[in-house]
């Protein structure tokens, strides 16, 4: 089985790096790691992969991949930046998701 963990997160980094913003202002997004300030950012977190049922004859593996939208808040509990930068992920990652 080939590892492909590594080629999926730089993917995913490449595709969401410098792409997400919110109230105009860039999200930076961290591959592992993040050791930032700010009260919202992206980690792509740990990457898992597991041999697929199909895989007869082939090197074929399903791999996922945490995404954690961070977001640092002093009053109040409101998901609205954590949600629009959802959104956006999601528009990024998976345009059309059923086609």
């Amino acid at each position: 089985m080939k590892d492909v963990n590594g080629a999926y997160r730089a993917a995913i980094f490449t595709a969401l790096n410098g792409n997400l913003s919110y109230n105009s202002v860039n999200v930076p997004v961290f591959s592992g790691y993040a050791e930032y300030d700010g009260d919202l950012y992206v980690v792509l977190e740990n990457a898992n992969d597991v041999q697929s049922n199909i895989n007869k004859n082939k090197f074929i593996t399903q791999c996922t991949i945490n995404i954690e939208i961070i977001n640092y808040q002093t009053r109040g509990t409101s998901y609205v930046a954590v949600d629009n930068v959802y959104d956006q992920i999601m528009e990024i990652l998976i345009p059309e998701p059923f086609k």
